[in-house]
């Protein structure tokens, strides 16, 4: 993995973590910020899915998030464990800006 992609691996995690802490992807839809701006298939799954529980609930607890899949969880709470929740306005800004 380049230093390239190593950091925009670390922003969209930084990203999907705020967003399990707050509960809400709100921050990221003020700034466009859709699946397709996840370069990596495992972040980008886990944003639609927090997409879709966000479009028919609004907020959501991260417990609307784990479910039997140990493994799984145990990246969600990772995700929530290791992220950075400064400036997430301009983690979600790079995202968008990077594909283009």
């Amino acid at each position: 993995m380049t230093d390239k992609e190593t950091n925009q691996l670390s922003i969209e995690r930084d990203v999907l973590g705020t967003m399990l802490i707050n509960g809400s992807i709100s921050q990221a839809l003020l700034r466009n910020v859709i699946a397709k701006d996840f370069k990596f298939n495992d972040t980008r799954t886990i944003f639609s899915y927090l997409r879709d529980i966000s479009d028919r609930r609004g907020k959501f607890r991260v417990t609307d998030v784990l479910g039997s899949n140990i493994e799984q969880n145990r990246n969600i709470l990772h995700l929530m464990n290791e992220c950075l929740t400064s400036n997430l306005d301009v983690k979600c800004i790079f995202l968008t800006e990077e594909k283009q």
